[in-house]
């Protein structure tokens, strides 16, 4: 079989699309990638904390938990570290959202970015909480 030659150009436009759905279908690689998350927002914490732009509790020791719900099929990922704020999403894969929920509360605000039908980013006081797919 002869070499053939050739240019192969990718934008990110479209190759983010073909990794999240690699990533996101192979149930392994998904859950290391959830677990890798927990550890980049408890180095972010940490390294806040390094700058004097935060201060951990004594007490604080970085902790992921996995808990695993058989009767509802279900794994809940969590963490203690510090999650990506509103400017981030924006400047990430997620962008604009389409619309966005508020809610005021004495504690704060809390809101859903709607991203579609069935995609939505929750945040509380500008912080992402939770993401659904």
């Amino acid at each position: 079989m002869a070499a053939k030659k050739g240019s192969l150009s990718i934008s990110s436009e479209n190759i983010f699309p073909i990794i999240k759905k690699w990533v996101y279908s192979d149930h392994d690689i998904f859950a290391r990638e959830l677990v890798s998350n927990g550890c980049d927002a408890i180095t972010k914490l940490k390294k806040l904390d390094m700058m004097g732009e935060y201060q951990l509790p004594d007490a604080y020791k970085p902790a992921i938990k996995v808990e695993v719900n058989p009767e509802e099929k279900t794994l809940k990922f969590t963490d203690n570290g510090l999650g990506m704020t509103a400017d981030e999403v924006r400047n990430s894969s997620w962008g604009e959202p389409k619309k966005i929920n508020k809610t005021t509360y004495e504690w704060g605000t809390s809101e859903q970015w709607v991203y579609s039908l069935d995609r939505y980013v929750y945040l509380e006081n500008g912080r992402v909480t939770a993401i659904q797919e």
